[in-house]
């Protein structure tokens, strides 16, 4: 927008009052001079912007250096709906991801947050999940972050969820990790299973469950026959 002025101003003027800063900047000066009833006048017109922002947020000195980069910058009202919209947008993402199912977020995983972007020190809880060398790993035991505990090393810290797959079939039996006594297994009911120890294959099959339910066991099949499986002979 123009304005005009009696008096020359300055390219940038800026207070800070009540916790915001106010912002006035005057560009591209031109000197206008009229008559009005035979009485000459003298103003001066600037392509004209004004806002106000919180303080702290904006750097002063940046925006003397290069008022005409801030012309069009929003006013708080703006700013601050901007901000409360990504607030919330990555809010319901960070919900999203951490409560979809492990085979939806196999299909979303270059979504997470890599390994490496969280510093030495941060505290992981169980069911946090990141990416790691293109691979996705779910926290199987909460810990603090160090950097040689990363994805995929101990099998006690970290579960691979999108490992090569098996079908879970009596032809293609799901192989138990030897880490299940220590991290735990998610068995599906209905699927059938390789032991670590002896590896022969067992059915998950669970009075009182139905055909797809899982449970999180920190037991080989072999362990458990009578309870959550039956031995299958082939």
């Amino acid at each position: 927008m123009k304005a005009r002025f009696s008096e020359k101003q300055p390219s940038v003027l800026t207070k800070t009052i009540d916790g915001y800063l106010f912002v006035y900047i005057c560009l591209n000066e031109t000197k206008v001079e009229e008559e009005f009833e035979n009485v000459k006048q003298t103003y001066y017109e600037y392509d004209y912007h004004e806002f106000k922002e919180d303080e702290g947020v904006l750097d002063i000195d940046a925006i003397i250096q290069n008022p005409s980069l801030f012309m069009d910058y929003p006013n708080i009202v703006q700013v601050q709906e901007k901000r409360l919209k990504e607030k919330i947008a990555n809010e319901q993402k960070e919900k999203m991801l951490k409560e979809m199912p492990r085979e939806e977020a196999v299909d979303f995983k270059f979504l997470y947050k890599e390994w490496e972007s969280f510093p030495d020190g941060y505290e992981f809880i169980e069911g946090d999940r990141m990416m790691y060398k293109g691979r996705l790993f779910e926290v199987a035991k909460g810990h603090k972050k160090q950097s040689d505990w990363w994805s995929g090393k101990d099998p006690t810290l970290f579960e691979e969820l999108d490992k090569d797959e098996h079908t879970g079939t009596l032809e293609d039996p799901i192989p138990v990790p030897d880490s299940v006594t220590v991290s735990g297994f998610t068995y599906i009911v209905g699927k059938y299973y390789t032991s670590c120890v002896d590896g022969k294959v067992y059915l998950c099959k669970r009075n009182g469950m139905n055909d797809g339910e899982k449970c999180k066991l920190n037991y080989d099949p072999s362990a458990l026959i009578g309870h959550y499986f039956v031995s299958v002979n082939i």
